[in-house]
């Protein structure tokens, strides 16, 4: 249950050199692009409130019958899902999406398949470009595409490492879904690896630091993929004082670095800080994670 998600969050130390929990003002969107960060740096997502200001053009959704073929091709995905055959059945519930784009009870049906299988890739590009609309803003008919787009992927493994190593899992998820979109098998053009996206020299350290076997394959593996990466995150946040930002910006641009701008920067307000952080990429990745963090808490979390 979704229930069981709710994480007591301590006070997290997001102002660099403070400790101040999540404010949960409404999104203020001061970014130099002028995108909402999701707060800079907690909001939750308030009923009516908007959140994109810009939309790329989404999929028009029609109410009108989809075709036979795409009917005939979404009920051999469901019988192969039934089955566990996994593989066959993404085959046929693509080939359903592509006769049939733009039907919402079709596109819901088709989703609920992709959950069962646990393909979350394919629910969060549903979400993202069939159902983009609704995550303009925040409503009651709206939550279900919010659902979608952040899903609880790998939920028991989640819980149980998050348990284990005294992390929010809400933070654990926002960390996966923009690291990998919940895909065990992707690989960056950098060579890192698996849902939490370990580089290969990272994970053979980590490895030998908690005692697991390590091979490049368990990198792509969800349950030491998760493991490997809660032990490290948790490694960085207990090195940053619990400091969120810092240990993300460590995640992706590597604790060196971090501690070196945390040092640089130490006067400023978080916001601040992350617009200061050099290293682009970086910068951008803090930005998904704390919004992608933020709607975690909104949807899931205790009301």
């Amino acid at each position: 249950s979704t229930k069981s998600l709710a994480h007591p969050i301590a006070h997290l130390s997001l102002n660099i050199g403070a400790s101040d929990t999540v404010r949960s003002s409404g999104v203020e969107g001061r970014s130099k692009d002028n995108i909402p960060v999701f707060s800079e740096v907690g909001v939750r997502l308030q009923p009516g409130g908007q959140y994109f200001q810009e939309v790329s053009a989404p999929v028009f959704l029609t109410d009108n019958p989809p075709s036979p073929q795409a009917v005939s091709h979404l009920e051999k995905g469901r019988e192969l899902v039934e089955l566990g055959l996994r593989s066959m059945a993404t085959n046929e519930l693509e080939l359903s999406q592509k006769l049939e784009p733009t039907n919402k009870n079709f596109l819901l049906e088709l989703s609920d398949l992709y959950l069962q299988i646990e393909d979350y890739p394919r629910l969060i590009r549903i979400a993202e470009k069939s159902f983009r609309e609704f995550l303009v803003r925040y409503e009651t008919d709206s939550v279900f595409a919010w659902e979608m787009a952040y899903p609880l992927g790998y939920q028991p493994l989640v819980e149980s490492y998050a348990g284990q190593y005294a992390i929010d899992p809400y933070l654990l998820l926002a960390l996966i879904r923009e690291e990998s979109h919940f895909n065990p098998r992707a690989v960056s053009v950098a060579g890192a690896r698996g849902l939490m996206q370990i580089m290969p020299s990272t994970g053979e350290s980590i490895a030998a630091n908690i005692g697991e076997h390590y091979s490049l394959e368990s990198l792509q593996d969800p349950e030491k993929s998760i493991r490997m990466g809660s032990w490290y995150l948790k490694e960085l946040l207990d090195k940053f004082d619990g400091n969120v930002v810092l240990a993300l910006a460590g995640y992706n641009g590597g604790p060196g670095a971090a501690a070196r701008w945390r040092d640089r920067f130490s006067g400023l307000e978080e916001d601040e800080f992350v617009e200061s952080i050099p290293y682009r990429e970086t910068r951008g990745y803090v930005k998904k994670v704390l919004r992608s963090y933020a709607v975690y808490q909104s949807i899931y979390g205790e009301k």
